[in-house]
């Protein structure tokens, strides 16, 4: 494997690890831990934002794209499943709504004047 200058391997490190807490968050989106998620996620971010603050020598690219692309897939999986529970919520937040309202009503109406 190719380093940088000085054999400074640090932005493919970042790179690999980007994609590793991506693939953390596509476990823990088929468990439904999104505590987990979020917190991969922040930590994911840390590490692309340390990669592109300090830079990455230019024979780095190529493979540093590469990594940041399969990340970006594997995210998509893990979009799919939050879009997914958070429509399950809301229809859940709905029905409990129209249940509360029904029963609000059903007492209005059936108390005795």
């Amino acid at each position: 494997m190719a380093a940088g200058p000085a054999g400074n391997d640090l932005p493919r490190r970042r790179a690999r690890r980007v994609v590793e807490l991506t693939r953390q968050m596509v476990r823990l989106s088929r468990d439904t831990d999104w505590e987990g998620v979020v917190e991969r996620n922040r930590l994911r971010q840390r590490e692309a934002e340390a990669l592109f603050h300090d830079g990455f020598p230019e024979e780095d690219r190529e493979y540093i794209r590469s990594r940041l692309a399969e990340a970006l897939a594997a995210e998509g999986e893990v979009r799919e499943r939050m879009t997914a529970a958070r429509d399950e919520f809301a229809v859940a937040m709905r029905d409990t709504h129209l249940r509360h309202d029904a029963s609000d009503a059903y007492r209005r109406f059936s108390a005795k004047p």
